[in-house]
Order: C-alpha cells, then sequence, then structure tokens
C-alpha cells in the first residue's frame, strides 16, 4: 500500500484529435481540472459533425490525452496551461482544424460503407 506516499505531479491535456478540450493536474492525492473556453467544445463539435463523426465510433476514438510531469502547485499549472492553449489557438487556428478534422473525415470511407461493401463481395 502507498500510504503517506504522493505520486509525483502530472499535467494532462485532454484533446479531441489536434484540439485541446480540458486540462487537469493531479498528484495522487489533489486534482485540479479546467475546461478550455466553449470556443474549444463549439470547434470540437463542428469538426465531429461536419465529418460526419458525431456519436460515432469514429468520435470515441478521436480522444486522447498527453501526459507531463509538473510541479507541485497544480493550481497553477493548470491555469497556466489552459492560458497557453487558448492564445495558441486562436479562432483562425480552431477554423483550420475544423476544416481539416471535416475534410480528412470526407475522404475517409465509413466504418458501415467499409463493412456493406465487404459483405458485398461474398
Amino acid at each position: 500500500m502507498r500510504r503517506g506516499r504522493r505520486e509525483a505531479p502530472q499535467l494532462t491535456v485532454l484533446w479531441w484529435n489536434q484540439i485541446p478540450s480540458r486540462v487537469l493536474a493531479r498528484d495522487g492525492k489533489h486534482r485540479h481540472a479546467r475546461s478550455l473556453s466553449g470556443r474549444f467544445q463549439a470547434a470540437i463539435a463542428r469538426a465531429a459533425t461536419g465529418g460526419g463523426q458525431a456519436g460515432s465510433q469514429h468520435y470515441a476514438e478521436g480522444w486522447h490525452q498527453a501526459h507531463r510531469a509538473c510541479s507541485s502547485d497544480l493550481v497553477a499549472e493548470v491555469d497556466t496551461a489552459v492560458a497557453d492553449l487558448e492564445a495558441r489557438f486562436d479562432d483562425d487556428a480552431l477554423g483550420y482544424l475544423i476544416r481539416s478534422t471535416r475534410a480528412s473525415r470526407r475522404d475517409r470511407p465509413s466504418c458501415t460503407n467499409d463493412h456493406q461493401r465487404e459483405g458485398s463481395h461474398g
């Protein structure tokens, strides 16, 4: 048992494809989290629905996390990471990611179409 021992602090960014969504930091005992502003959630929704992903397995598979070590000041770490992401992903950058995600999804055959094609060969 690890009683009395704290885990090393870790910062995690939750992403949908290339669009960040949420930042959290934890040290085993404490946790602090913040979602990015609504424009990020709207960008994810627009990219997913425009590419036919909303509610699909591809949508669920688009979520991933990136982890890195951080200091024990969890609140400051999360606030700094959120401010950095908000600054790096301005409206133009989010617009580009929405368009490129939609285009790449349209170019890729859907799972349903793949299954129907495979079934029609027999």
